[in-house]
Order: C-alpha cells, then structure tokens, then sequence
C-alpha cells in the first residue's frame, strides 16, 4: 500500500487509518505527504506483522496524536516501523505527539516543534515522541524545540519511553516480550524542554544515551520519573543449611539483599544480588555460614535498582530468629554512623579511607556521586530535606540515611 505526495487537510477524523489483525503482514508507504488539522489522529495504523514507512511528510495541527502506529495484538509477527526526515507540529496549528510500539522502530531526522495540545489518550502528557515499547529502538537525529532558526519548545516534554504501558496484557496473552529492549538515543538536538527532554516511565530498558545536545533546558534534561518501588520482604526460613528469604516488589527490578543490625539506615553488609521475576517476585538462598548472628536472630533488608533509574530506599528490616547452633557469630562488618545528622556542610562517615559514594533523594533520584575525602562529603549545595548515602568499597555497598538542613543554620 502505497501513499505519495498527497494531501489532507480538515478531516473530521482520522486522515488515513489502516487496521490490521494478527495475521497482517502489509507493507505500508508514506512518502511526501501533508496532513494538516484532522479531527482525531493524522495517520492511524496497528501494524502487528506489518512494516511502515513514513518519510519526507509534514503533520500539523492534528486533533489527537499527528501518528499512532503501535502493535495491537502482540503476536509473534515481527512488526517493522521507520518515521525520517519528516516535520511534526507547528507554530500555527500546534497539534499533539506521535505514539509509536514495533518489533523495530527507527525515528531518524525528523523534526518535532510546537507541538503543544493534549491527547485524549495521555491526557495533558502529550510529549512529542512516545514510545510505547517498540523492542528495538534508534532515535537518532531528530530536532525537538525548533525548525530551522524558528524556535517553538514542545510544551509538554520532547521524548517519553515506556516500555511497560502494556506488559502485563502481554504476559497474560502469552506473548514472549524482550525483557531488555535495546534503546539507542544519539546525535539529537534537544532545545527549551519543558519540563523534561527526555522522560523514562520504564524499569526495564537497555538504554544508551550520548552524544545529545541539550539547550537551554528549563528543567531536568534526563529524568525517570516511574514511581519507586519499595521491596517486601515477606518471609525468612531455613531450609537445610540455607537460609531462604523471599520477597516481592511491584516491577521488574534487580535486588541487592543486605544483613542489618536492624535499624533501616544501618545495612551492614552486602550479601547478593538477583533480578526478580515477571511479577517482581524474588527469591535468595544464602548458606548459613555466610549469615551468623548471636542468639539466633537475623535480620535482612533488600533495595530495587532499575536500569537507567536510582536505587529505592530500603524495605523495612525483616528479622526472624533461629535456634541453630550453627547461628554463633555476627557478620563482621562496620556500621556506618553518620556526624553531624542532621548536617547543614561537611557529613563525615567516619570511614577513614576514601571510598567510593553516591546520594539519592528519598524519591530515588541520584543527585551526588564521587569518592570521600578524608571520609567527609561536602553537602552543602544540597536542598534541605532526607537523603540516602551509599558507600562502595568493592564488593561491600554500606547505606545509611541522613539530613540535610539549610546551610544558614
């Protein structure tokens, strides 16, 4: 199916849609087209199994998003997309997104600016580009905020990668999804972004990032804005000369487990790490000897790292006691204690050697990394409020949790 050089202006609904069952295998072309101000979406296609093209067009002013082309079914038919060198939105007509999930997708040289309405479908966060999921991803040489010399920030955010919109509706159909699709962004021009040039609502992207270049960003150029998880640690058992620990956290993630004296800010040492499952289920098995505490009693908490995302703050300390003879010693480690806490300049961790830190907000945001100097950090241009200190010395990740007060006090 072919469509060249041809135009359409004031639809009252879609300007071209195609639907496609589980069995589609169509090949699509869009070449040198215009779509101006359709009433619902520009050009509409489920494209499971099916391969489109869209190249060298201009979509203005549409009612909902300039382009949907997202997979319906999700079967295994391999669904191939490419959005180049096209021009989305503009100044006169502003207009909405373009929302796009494939096998492979590849959104090269197009130019996305003044794309300032709302979608029915995601409310207020139209961004310019989103992608729903596409498995395989290149987004490389695209313009965002500007057409030439003429300057128009997208208004609600440039670029928003989902890759967990509709994971669920894929377990339960069966579909053998990527666990980690492969996410290239590079050589993109990124200007004004307001509020985000790029956004990641995922916990399960296989991203790589570079060579942007980000002008004059209002506020944060990169931010993964998906709620944190905080893990469940829900039980504690010895199985023959293991102890088990079994937990839960709301999404995909990876799980680093650590014993602790008990208090949340005073995990001591660092005993594994293991993804969890597609429901976030995850499961250590840790020989007794590894794990020794004076009368029987242990305690674990556990934190949630996603790719691409901080580290969650720590689950609640789970503690379960053991009348085992082989449970005789403490795990030999330090525990980190903090001065002053609260701290309004220099946090000294009490750690002679310099190692390795990193400080996250509360809400799982990194905000500082580097090494300690003389075991003191200096905090002072932090904001006031919680924050979660981790230090890596090698294998051994210690955290403890701390407050920063202004700087005035």
């Amino acid at each position: 199916m072919i469509f060249s050089k041809s135009t359409f202006k004031d639809t009252r609904y879609d300007a071209i849609s195609i639907g496609c069952d589980d069995l589609c295998q169509a090949k699509i072309y869009m070449d040198s087209c215009h779509i101006f101000n359709t009433g619902r979406y520009g050009f509409e296609n489920y494209l499971d199994g099916s391969e489109t093209y869209v190249t060298n067009c201009e979509f203005r002013g549409s009612g909902q998003e300039n382009i949907i082309l997202t997979r319906l079914y999700y079967t295994d038919k391999y669904s191939k997309l490419h959005i180049e060198n096209n021009i989305f939105g503009s100044v006169e007509n502003g207009g909405v997104g373009v929302l796009l999930d494939a096998s492979h997708t590849v959104v090269r040289n197009n130019v996305f600016y003044g794309i300032e309405g709302e979608s029915e479908y995601w409310g207020e966060n139209s961004f310019a580009l989103s992608d729903k999921g596409s498995d395989t991803l290149l987004i490389e040489g695209n313009s965002f905020g500007f057409n030439g010399e003429e300057k128009s920030p997208n208004k609600h955010g440039d670029l928003l990668l989902m890759s967990e919109t509709e994971l669920r509706y894929w377990l339960d159909r069966g579909y053998d999804y990527v666990r980690d699709p492969k996410i290239t962004i590079r050589n993109n021009t990124f200007l004004q972004s307001s509020p985000k040039a790029i956004r990641i609502d995922s916990t399960r992207l296989n991203i790589s990032i570079s060579e942007n270049l980000f002008l004059e960003t209002k506020d944060s150029a990169i931010c993964n804005v998906k709620p944190l998880s905080v893990p469940v640690i829900m039980n504690v058992s010895k199985q023959g000369d293991d102890i088990v620990v079994v937990g839960k956290v709301d999404s995909m993630a990876t799980i680093e487990l650590f014993y602790t004296s008990g208090a949340p800010q005073t995990a001591e040492a660092f005993l594994g790490r293991v993804e969890t499952d597609s429901d976030g289920g995850f499961s250590f098995s840790i020989p007794v000897e590894n794990v020794k505490d004076k009368g029987g009693s242990l305690c674990f908490t556990a934190t949630a790292t996603y790719p691409c995302r901080a580290t969650s703050n720590l689950s609640e300390v789970y503690c379960a006691t053991f009348n085992d003879s082989k449970i005789a010693e403490n795990v030999s480690s330090k525990i980190i204690v903090l001065t002053p806490n609260p701290v309004s300049s220099y946090l000294k961790t009490g750690i002679a050697e310099d190692v390795s830190y990193q400080i996250y907000s509360v809400d799982g945001c990194l905000v500082m990394s580097g090494r300690t100097a003389g075991g003191t950090i200096e905090v002072s241009h932090l904001l006031q409020g919680i924050y979660w200190l981790r230090l890596i010395d090698g294998k051994e990740v210690k955290v403890a949790k701390f407050i920063k007060e202004s700087t005035m006090n």
